[in-house]
């Protein structure tokens, strides 16, 4: 394949274009013909379209309006880039569909069914989409759908068309199709490789928020119960909420990949708007631009690009990474052009795999690589380093040193919590926190009926312990009962000091047999444990029980107390098990093994 490129000022200047490329007398099976424009009238975007489809009626014709145009690894403002690339074994299949809220999965599936016709093996799927007016439309559906049908390993990729007047007059075109509120996927057929990779280059910077409400499916509400605006306004400290913003996006973890949303607007009553769809219980992080990532992540990808050797390049990247970076994008966009022939738009949101599962972001770059021929065609060039302006020098010192101090403060935080409801000698739950679970679990099992059992041990002869081999002895045996209890209660419940040498295990879900399982094996494990000096067996005394439906907390907890106190009354070193009704079972040593 090879492209050609030509950058005009106004629709009226296409017939030079047009003869320009006539006269290469380039041939190939196909051609593919992309508008990427700056400029946004309808009437205009038609008149080219109609003059490329008349003199080239077999070409593929599509493209997107966007503040900002790539051409040849260079930045063009208020500019038209015609991109003509011609293919020898590849086809370009075009399908058009309109979008709107709620019928966005029933658009996907009639998306699929157009794709199932194409008889020639998939190669690539390039999304272009347009949102308008405010009107946003929830892509996950769509994307669902396409996650689900098509094969993980191919490569999808796309953006959401942009203007100077965003979100107005954003249109994506087809030869007979042009939308503000639409989709067109050029699907790429044949025999053709393709690189797909993106990049993001943000970090966490704030500790962890969960979306607690939400107005519809892209307005978040609340932030930890608090209107979403409080963490910006208490942060940032900005009245242009969406100019100002724009460093500091939303960062979500979902499936091991991070994804970054980027506020569109704030509500009267303090929501945050985004064109991307979010959902109550995600979690999120304010979080800044690191340049100097950002950088580092580029180069890879120029070095991934120089391997691959391809043929042509289509650029998507967030319009917010060209006002971000500014100067340093383009020397990275002119790094990449000396690889591999570089085209494409700033975007208003990208689309890409994260993992098998398509997504709809903000911030990424999408580079997506072309080549027909077998063997890479490496060029003999070496990488520019960029150098950070030094305003980006500048704000990466500050955003290192605030995320630094966020991050001790966190560890702090999380040290003091752990403190809060842990005891430190033994490091299991104290008993503050197990009353609380207590109460918590106690409560369930009233509300939904769920199995609930606990376990209460005391260690046998403590006392004597502690006065025969010393505290530090008897600080060791402490130890060795609470890993065993964690050991044996990890995934299970929750296990505490309840006091001295008492102990509190709460098993939600947990049967009676269950748990009294659980007491023969730690009992047993204790016994040889070999924590004394002189080998001596430690042995405990164990009470067990199961929750009646509906029950209290002071009845269930006194119920195991007394489980425990007969088996202390009864020669300690044995387990008794109270069901839900009181009625006492005792196991000797005999029933539970030979200790």
């Amino acid at each position: 394949m090879k492209p050609y490129s030509y950058t005009i000022s106004k629709p009226s200047e296409i017939g030079g274009v047009i003869r320009a490329f006539r006269s290469l007398g380039a041939s190939g099976c196909s051609l593919l013909i992309s508008i990427f424009t700056a400029y946004t009238k309808k009437d205009g975007l038609q008149k080219m379209v109609d003059a490329l489809s008349l003199s080239f009626p077999e070409a593929e014709i599509s493209g997107m309006t966007s503040s900002v145009c790539i051409e040849q690894g260079v930045n063009r403002t208020e500019k038209i880039i015609i991109l003509f690339e011609v293919f020898e074994k590849t086809y370009i299949h075009t399908i058009c569909f309109d979008h709107a809220p709620g019928k966005e999965d029933a658009v996907g599936w009639a998306v699929m069914d157009e794709i199932n016709k194409i008889s020639r093996p998939l190669c690539g799927i390039e999304i272009l989409a347009s949102q308008s007016d405010h009107r946003f439309s929830d892509f996950s559906p769509f994307l669902n759908v396409l996650t689900h049908e098509l094969p993980s390993t191919l490569p999808v990729w796309g953006a959401l068309a942009d203007s100077q007047t965003w979100p107005n007059h954003t249109y994506v075109f087809s030869k007979k199709y042009i939308s503000t509120a639409g989709l067109v996927l050029r699907v790429y057929t044949g025999d053709i490789s393709i690189m797909l990779n993106h990049v993001l280059g943000f970090r966490p910077l704030s500790r962890p928020l969960t979306v607690t409400a939400m107005d519809g499916p892209m307005i978040i509400k609340e932030l930890d119960h608090k209107p979403a605006v409080y963490y910006y306004d208490k942060y940032i400290h900005t009245p242009d909420f969406q100019e100002q913003s724009l460093p500091f996006p939303l960062l979500q973890l979902a499936d091991g990949y991070v994804h970054a949303h980027l506020p569109q607007g704030r509500t009267l009553d303090g929501g945050i708007l985004f064109n991307i769809r979010c959902a109550v219980g995600t979690e999120m992080r304010l979080s800044y631009g690191d340049p100097e990532l950002m950088l580092a992540e580029t180069k890879k990808i120029w070095e991934q690009m120089h391997e691959f050797g391809g043929e042509s390049a289509h650029i998507l990247s967030c319009a917010a990474r060209y006002q971000f970076l500014n100067k340093n994008l383009g020397d990275v966009l002119a790094n990449y052009n000396h690889v591999t022939p570089s085209f494409g738009i700033y975007a208003h949101g990208e689309i890409y795999r994260a993992g098998q599962r398509l997504v709809a972001a903000h911030l990424t770059g999408n580079v997506v690589v072309f080549r027909e021929a077998e063997e890479a065609q490496q060029k003999d060039v070496s990488y520019n380093p960029v150098h950070l302006t030094q305003h980006m020098s500048h704000l990466l010192q500050m955003a290192t040193f605030v995320s630094t101090a966020m991050k001790e403060l966190e560890e702090t935080k999380d040290a003091l919590q752990f403190a809060a409801t842990h005891d430190s000698l033994s490091g299991l739950f104290n008993r503050g926190a197990m009353e609380k679970y207590l109460a918590q679990y106690v409560k369930n099992n009233a509300g939904i009926g769920m199995p609930l059992s606990a376990i209460m041990i005391d260690l046998d002869h403590f006392k004597e312990i502690n006065d025969t081999y010393g505290h530090s002895i008897g600080d060791a045996v402490i130890r060795t009962l609470a890993d065993l209890m964690k050991k044996h209660t990890a995934g299970r419940g929750y296990a505490g000091r309840w006091g001295g040498d008492e102990f509190l295990i709460i098993l939600p879900g947990s049967t009676l047999e269950t748990a009294e399982t659980l007491s023969i094996h730690m009992k047993d494990d204790l016994l040889h444990a070999h924590v004394l000096p002189d080998d001596s067996p430690v042995s405990a005394s164990f009470g067990v029980t199961i929750a009646r439906p509906g029950e209290l907390e002071q009845s269930f907890y006194k119920r195991v107390d007394n489980a425990l106190y007969t088996s202390k009354e009864s020669g300690k070193n044995r387990i008794t098990i109270f069901d839900a009704n009181g009625t006492a079972k005792a196991l000797t040593m005999q029933e539970t093994g030979d200790w």
